[in-house]
C-alpha cells in the first residue's frame, strides 16, 4: 500500500504545482476515454433556481469537506439566490455518497456535489457498481487545505523533535489516524514518514471517529486539516505537531512545517464542486458562476486567513475538469501497475 501512496505522491505533486499556477489547459470533461463538451467558464448565464440547491458531500459530518462548505454555505446561498441542503454521505471512500447522487437525484440542475480526489480514484480503481466516472461532470475548484499532524495529548511526545526522535526508536510502534489510507491522507502520510525515515501504525476511520480516537488516547496522531481540527487544539484535546508544507503556516507560525526537516509537501486537500451529466449546462454554468462569486467575497477570504487557506484553488470549469482527469488517469496507472 505503502508504494502505490508512493507512486500516487509523486504524481500528484507535480498535479499540484500544476494546478497552483492555473497552467492546466483545459481538458476532457471526464474519462480521458470518453471523449465529452468541456465545461465553460460562463459568468452570463440566465439560469435562475426557484427552490432549494441540494450539494451531497462525500463524507463525514465534521470533515473538512464539511466543515468548508458549511463556512461557504451563507455567501454561495447569496449568490445563487436560493437554499442549499448540505448532504453527508459518508463511507466507500465516496463510493457511498457518489452512488446515491448518481442512482438517486435527478439531473435538473438542482444537485451538486463537493468532494476531493479520493472519491476519484475509487472511480479510477473500479469501485463504483455505476458508471460514474463517465458522467461526472467538473463545475469549479474552491480551495486546497494543508495536511497537518496532531498529537493526542497522552502521546510520549508534544512536539515534532520528541515525534520523530520516539518513532525511530520505535519503529511501527506511532499509531496515526487516517481518513482514507489510498487518497490524500495515505498519500500525505507518506510523504511525510519517507521525507522523515519513520514509520507509522496507520489507522483508518471516518474523519469524526480519526478526531475521537486522537483525542480518546486510543491513537497517538491525527492526519486531519487546521480547518476542522483548531477548535480541539484551543480546547487542549489535541497538538498541532507539523504542517505538511514547504512554508510554515502564518496563522500559527508557533507550529513548524515539513519543509524545515527537508520534506517539501505541496500536495494539500483539494475540494471541488462536480455534477452529473444531463444537468443543465445553463445551471452548470450559473453555478460556477456563483461559486466564483462567492469565494470573492471580503468575509469568504477573511474565513480563508482565519483557517490557514488560500485562494490560489479558485480553479474553472474547465481547469477542473483537466485536474480531475489527471487525477483519474493517475489513478488507472496505480491499478495497472499493481
Amino acid at each position: 500500500m505503502k508504494r502505490v501512496c508512493a507512486l500516487i505522491a509523486a504524481s500528484l505533486l507535480t498535479l499540484s504545482l500544476a494546478a497552483c499556477g492555473h497552467s492546466q489547459q483545459g481538458g476532457a470533461n471526464k474519462s480521458s476515454s470518453a471523449s465529452q463538451p468541456q465545461t465553460p467558464s460562463s459568468t452570463g448565464s440566465s439560469w435562475k433556481w426557484d427552490h432549494k440547491i441540494e450539494i451531497m458531500v462525500p463524507a463525514s459530518p465534521g470533515g473538512g469537506l464539511d466543515v468548508t462548505l458549511r463556512a461557504l454555505q451563507p455567501y454561495l446561498e447569496e449568490a445563487l439566490g436560493t437554499h442549499i441542503v448540505i448532504d453527508c454521505r459518508s463511507g466507500g471512500s465516496g463510493v457511498t455518497g457518489y452512488t446515491y447522487s448518481y442512482s438517486e437525484t435527478p439531473r435538473d440542475g438542482y444537485y451538486f456535489q463537493f468532494t476531493a480526489p479520493t472519491a476519484i480514484f475509487s472511480a479510477a480503481a473500479g469501485k463504483f457498481e455505476v458508471p460514474l466516472w463517465d458522467e461526472l461532470i467538473a463545475v469549479s475548484g474552491c480551495v486546497q487545505a494543508e495536511g497537518v499532524i496532531f498529537a493526542s495529548p497522552s502521546a510520549p511526545f508534544q512536539t515534532l523533535e520528541e515525534l520523530l526522535s520516539f518513532a525511530k526508536a520505535h519503529p511501527g510502534e506511532v499509531s496515526i489516524a487516517i481518513d482514507a489510507p489510498t487518497g490524500n491522507s495515505g498519500v500525505l502520510c507518506t510523504q511525510f514518514e519517507e521525507g522523515a525515515g519513520v514509520t507509522f501504525n496507520w489507522v483508518t476511520g471516518g474523519a469524526d471517529e480519526a478526531v475521537i480516537s486522537t483525542i480518546a488516547g486510543e491513537t497517538d496522531l491525527l492526519l486531519a486539516t487546521w480547518s476542522e481540527t483548531s477548535a480541539y487544539v484551543e480546547s487542549g484535546d489535541v497538538v498541532p505537531i507539523v504542517f505538511l508544507s514547504k512554508e510554515r503556516n502564518p496563522l500559527v507560525s508557533d507550529v513548524p512545517c515539513s519543509g524545515e526537516i527537508g520534506i517539501d509537501i505541496e500536495l494539500g486537500y483539494a475540494r471541488m464542486f462536480t455534477c452529473l451529466e444531463g444537468t443543465p449546462q445553463e445551471a452548470i454554468d450559473a453555478f460556477e458562476a456563483a461559486v466564483h462569486k462567492a469565494c470573492s467575497t471580503p468575509e469568504w477570504e477573511t474565513w480563508l486567513a482565519e483557517n490557514g487557506f488560500v485562494n490560489h484553488y479558485l480553479w474553472t470549469g474547465e481547469e477542473t475538469a483537466s485536474i480531475l482527469t489527471d487525477f483519474y488517469t493517475v489513478g488507472q496507472e496505480l491499478l495497472s501497475a499493481g
